[in-house]
């Protein structure tokens, strides 16, 4: 009996390790033309020109999504004080200046594939004016005339909410759901 047993215990152990406690998402939405499903119990706002603002309930985690044309981004737009490598790099770093964050650290740009959609994410850290720090990761590719850009990160002024795995499993969760319309 014992001999059963092992093999039946191991396998359900390697069963809830790889099934994961994703974040419940719910119903898709529609907003402007990017769908995409959110997690359960966070805020959705918009801003009614393309941004897509969303929220954990404590406000610590956030996912922020724009869908531009192209030709909103001119070859100057890039932020070479930063370390910006394409002009799309500027919304991210212009997004965390005006919010009052500054000592920006970027790891490396790297590839991102998501099925037909290929472009380029990068992680940071950086800290508000009062010591609050803040990480996350953005990401930006194109959708035919159009680019979609990304943004997740965790502020812990008073919660224990990290980037990684709190923030980064919403993130991807979020982002992994979007579509077009059209496409």
């Amino acid at each position: 009996m014992k001999k059963l047993l092992f093999p039946v215990f191991i396998f359900a152990i390697l069963l809830s390790a790889c099934s994961g406690a994703g974040p419940r998402l719910t119903a898709r939405q529609q907003i402007g033309d990017v769908s995409f499903q959110s997690v359960e119990g966070y805020s959705v706002e918009t801003d009614g020109e393309g941004g897509i603002f969303i929220g954990s309930p404590d406000a610590e985690i956030s996912v922020m999504m724009i869908y531009l044309p192209n030709d909103y981004f001119d070859p100057r737009m890039i932020p070479t004080m930063v370390g910006g490598e394409y002009p799309e790099e500027v919304i991210p770093f212009d997004i965390l200046v005006f919010l009052g964050f500054g000592n920006i650290q970027l790891e490396p740009i790297h590839r991102f594939r998501d099925g037909e959609y290929a472009g380029y994410s990068r992680s940071f850290t950086s800290s508000s004016d009062g010591g609050d720090p803040i990480e996350g990761e953005y990401l930006f590719y194109t959708v035919g005339d159009h680019t979609f850009i990304a943004m997740g990160s965790v502020v812990r002024v008073e919660g224990d909410n990290r980037w990684d795995p709190q923030g980064k499993t919403a993130y991807d969760a979020i982002v992994e759901s979007v579509q077009f319309a059209g496409n």
